[in-house]
């Protein structure tokens, strides 16, 4: 998270809160079974956690869209995300 005098920002977002859920929806049996993790805390939670109004992450500028790094926006539904178009 960056404090910027034109508006708080997130470079990248790392997982959101519904990584669990996601993970065994959307991964096959073999990969469940490989890898494990365990979630230690989203952006999101942290961020709350240290009573940091959610609301003023004003955007969100992720640095490539791997899961682990973009999963997050969804937890912040107020932030418009930035990113650079591809020809």
């Amino acid at each position: 998270m960056i404090q910027h005098p034109k508006g708080n920002f997130l470079f990248d977002t790392g997982f959101d809160v519904h990584l669990q859920k996601q993970f065994k929806e959307n991964t096959s049996f073999l990969n469940r079974q490989t890898f494990k993790f365990k979630q230690l805390g989203t952006t999101k939670n942290i961020l709350e956690a240290n009573n940091y109004p959610i609301d003023s992450i004003k955007f969100i500028i992720p640095s490539h869209f791997h899961y682990d790094h973009v999963s997050g926006i969804e937890d912040f539904p107020n932030a418009d995300t930035l990113f650079q178009e591809t020809k």
